[in-house]
């Protein structure tokens, strides 16, 4: 493991150095034909495209996706790769095989990708980005400060995922003086193996009274529908769920965008959300600040939550670290009560900490 370490990291420095050199005057979405010298703004093709079929106009759709799909391609760039994929989402959509390609992609017939190779391209990622480790570094040093003192910490980890974040953590814990914590990690995440996370209860999690509890969520709450879709919500079922655990505190990260409405419009909204996220990420590889939170804040507070307010000192660590070690148009910084990360002014994760009333 140590050498495939060493190897990807030194792939992901050349890979940055290439992109730099040759990526400094390229723009986002932008494919120029040399034949010709046409500039297709592929952007303005997948949203063009995407009210397209939110309107079910078929023909408009079709002759989008037929020109999209001459300036894309999956082993491209990166605003061709994301081009491609998008295409093949909005043609399931257009067509209505959604469902049908996502339950292929379940079948064990798929090859999925080794664990190796999952590693290989999370160090790249996490090389070229810092929004995941700094989301690691914050939520830790606020689980942390909270256990200081504590012998038996219990860490119910909402969409744990491959639990990158807990390594580091554990290795904090150990060269902490003195003896470290009896530490328990409840790991919940989707597909859920058992039950759905609404339905989990209480005397689902053997939760220990002398336990110091924490509740760590970052960024897949998104996957809960909200009460625009039903009545009887997903989303506040986990939040009453998260009020009856009583945590000393509750860390919760989201992505700065609309994920779960149910009308066209907002599928369009989540599009070119979803659209501008990956672009961003893609760039990253390669060389409008809003408010957000007030759902939220609403939905926490009517759920029997307050914010637990953290220190500006607390954030001093992750400015520096942004600062010196990745490029000057990352941003951290403090708004709110939130710990809000962004690229060229452009708000994309928040982390917030709250506990119960």
């Amino acid at each position: 493991m140590s050498k495939l370490c060493i190897n990807d990291d030194e792939a992901s420095k050349k890979l940055q150095q290439n992109e730099r050199s040759k990526g400094s005057n390229t723009k986002v979405g932008r494919v120029k034909r040399r034949s010709k010298g046409e500039v297709v703004d592929l952007r303005s093709l997948l949203i063009q495209c995407a009210q397209a079929v939110a309107g079910n106009d078929q023909r408009a759709s079709t002759e989008l996706l037929k020109l999209i799909r001459q300036h894309s391609s999956p082993m491209g760039d990166g605003s061709q790769r994301l081009a491609h994929f998008f295409a093949n989402g909005l043609e399931a959509r257009l067509v209505g095989l959604g469902m049908k390609i996502y339950e292929e992609y379940k079948a064990p017939a798929i090859e999925r990708p080794l664990a190796a190779d999952i590693i290989r391209a999370y160090k790249v990622y996490a090389s070229a980005c810092p929004s995941k480790r700094m989301s690691y570094f914050f939520a830790n040093w606020m689980i942390g400060k909270v256990a200081e003192k504590a012998t038996r910490l219990h860490i119910i980890d909402f969409g744990i995922l491959f639990g990158f974040q807990w390594p580091s953590f554990i290795q904090h814990l150990s060269q902490r003086p003195g003896r470290p914590p009896r530490l328990r990690i409840t790991g919940i995440d989707f597909p859920q193996p058992a039950e759905k996370w609404e339905n989990i209860r209480l005397e689902d999690l053997k939760i220990d009274k002398d336990e110091k509890l924490v509740v760590n969520s970052l960024y897949r709450l998104k996957n809960l529908l909200d009460e625009t879709v039903v009545e009887d919500c997903p989303r506040d079922a986990v939040l009453n769920l998260i009020r009856r655990i009583n945590p000393e505190i509750f860390i919760h990260g989201i992505v700065n965008g609309s994920f779960n409405g149910p009308s066209s419009y907002l599928g369009l909204r989540r599009h070119s959300t979803s659209m501008m996220h990956y672009l961003t990420c893609l760039m990253l590889l390669y060389h409008e600040k809003i408010k957000i939170g007030c759902c939220l804040r609403k939905w926490y507070m009517e759920g029997g939550f307050q914010a637990a307010s953290f220190r500006p000192g607390d954030l001093v660590q992750s400015e520096n670290t942004v600062k010196q070690g990745f490029r000057k148009n990352f941003m951290v910084e403090e708004d709110g009560g939130w710990m809000l990360q962004g690229w060229k002014g452009r708000t994309i994760h928040a982390l917030s900490c709250w506990k119960p009333c």
